[in-house]
């Protein structure tokens, strides 16, 4: 009995290096495929690059993600499964945020400057690019959003909100500037109006257009500017361009018609808390409901800001 007991024992353990190696390697395939599963589909660590989200987040915090409270995405899809709740107003959200971004190159002076594709338009060469997003999200679809001298108002009503701060005066930028038509209306905004899945946008003669309704009719230039910006962000991938202006930074070109379309996806309105520094939606336009990743979990670093969300 006892030879036989070694015998078993010894053909359950692996006696060759070549043994020894398959097994552990098949451990560490199973724990690579494990920990990219949880990745994936329930937590992912992100860092906080920017001060868009101060005094709620720091740059330099570290989070843990949520990823499947909002939904689960199907693998190489834009569909999501199995939400556990809808997402709603003053949630702290990580979204994908698509960037066009102007290509430069050196003259033979050495000094740097954008590439202009085509002389007559001034259209830009551009690269996509695909950033990671810290926001608030203050606008759901079909809501309102409003600002009156930096104050939130949505769907008519003046909005309390205790997470903000400003930085009055430091980001003072006069009329007459050259910045002025970029930063002339972030704190004097809309009202316009959040898009829902199955809306119809489509732009006419250079005017946007929402359900038949012209976006901004009777806006000041620089608010009307914004807004149409705002709007502009809802054009497929393949339609969103640059133009450089003549103070030499970029600003987008919106096709002079097009549409009207269905969208595909529902939209949201987000902000930073600290609204004076914070580069969002009043700038680049709603976030699809196809590009949210999730919610923060826990942040877990620095160690005296630990906290679970």
């Amino acid at each position: 009995m006892a030879e036989e007991k070694s015998i078993q024992d010894k053909a359950k353990t692996p006696d060759t290096v070549k043994g020894v190696l398959k097994q552990h390697t098949k451990d560490i395939v199973w724990a690579v495929v494990v920990a990219l599963l949880i990745r994936y589909f329930v937590v992912s660590a992100y860092s906080i690059p920017s001060g868009s989200m101060e005094s709620t987040l720091l740059v330099g915090d570290y989070l843990f993600a949520n990823k499947f409270v909002l939904g689960t995405r199907v693998p190489f899809t834009d569909t999501k499964i199995l939400p556990f709740r809808e997402l709603k107003h003053g949630d702290i959200i990580i979204f994908f945020h698509h960037e066009l971004n102007p290509v430069k190159q050196k003259d033979m002076n050495g000094q740097s400057h954008y590439v202009v594709a085509d002389e007559a338009s001034g259209e830009l060469k551009v690269s996509r690019s695909q950033r990671d997003f810290v926001k608030r999200c203050v606008g759901l679809p079909g809501d309102t959003i409003e600002l009156k001298d930096k104050v939130l108002y949505l769907n008519g009503v003046k909005q309390e909100e205790e997470y903000i701060q400003y930085f009055d005066g430091k980001n003072i930028i006069r009329k007459g500037s050259p910045y002025y038509p970029y930063y002339g209306n972030r704190d004097n905004f809309g009202p316009v109006t959040v898009p829902k899945k199955g809306d119809a946008f489509g732009i006419k003669g250079g005017e946007v257009f929402l359900n038949g309704v012209n976006v901004a009719t009777g806006k000041a230039g620089e608010q009307k500017w914004f807004i149409q910006r705002v709007y502009g962000n809802l054009l497929p991938e393949g339609l969103k361009k640059l133009r450089e202006t003549e103070y030499g930074f970029p600003q987008p070109l919106l096709p002079k018609d097009f549409g009207p379309v269905a969208l595909k996806y529902n939209a949201y309105f987000m902000m930073g808390d600290n609204r004076d520094e914070s580069d969002d939606s009043r700038f680049w336009g709603f976030v699809s409901s196809k590009d949210i990743v999730g919610t923060p979990l826990i942040r877990l670093w620095p160690l005296p800001r630990f906290r679970i969300f």
